[in-house]
């Protein structure tokens, strides 16, 4: 089966929730695939299990593959608030000069009155 990437947008504040609920349709996914796991091998159920086996494996690397794009999602979520909080913080600092020269430059002036 093709696999493509889908990309939509979403509000940064909302991406834990998204990645949240990805998360868990992936955990089901993994708890539903290794349930399949339970069975025993016997003489008569070998190809069986050999076919189980290998949907397995292919699930885990859609798993894999539904985890990689949690992850990414993240890294880049993480990125994204760590560059808010720095342009945030240049923003106070100088808005914090403006005023202390503005409060410098109304001292000068009551000083000089």
């Amino acid at each position: 089966m093709t696999k493509v990437k889908l990309t939509y947008t979403v509000d940064l504040e909302d991406i834990p929730n998204e990645v949240s609920d990805m998360l868990l349709k992936t955990y089901w996914s993994l708890k539903n695939t290794t349930d399949k796991l339970d069975q025993p091998v016997t003489e008569n159920n070998v190809a069986g299990v050999i076919e189980l086996i290998d949907n397995v494996r292919q699930s885990l690397a859609d798993i894999d593959l539904k985890l990689d794009d949690c992850y990414s999602i993240l890294i880049g979520y993480l990125g994204a608030i760590r560059s808010n909080s720095i342009e945030n913080t240049k923003e106070l600092s100088e808005k914090l000069s403006e005023l202390e020269n503005s409060l410098g430059n109304m001292k000068q002036k009551n000083e000089s009155d």
